[in-house]
């Protein structure tokens, strides 16, 4: 089960520190060409629409994926 973190981030307001995920649970293809085409592709999505502003979805029409 799940627990609240208690500490607080110096450069949020009011939320919870939040930790990135493992890299373990990032999944990408197998092909290494199709990999780096979304990696690609969300670096240029988040470079145009912000972190907060982009999606999978976003990412996936750029790429050309699925």
């Amino acid at each position: 089960m799940a627990r609240a973190v208690s500490q607080r981030s110096p450069y949020l307001t009011g939320g919870p520190l939040r930790r990135p995920l493992p890299v373990s649970s990032v999944v990408l293809p197998d092909d290494p060409a199709a990999a780096g085409q979304i990696i690609s592709a969300a670096v240029v999505t988040m470079a145009e629409n912000g972190y907060h502003g982009t999606s999978v979805r976003n990412i996936a029409e750029v790429a050309g994926v699925s």
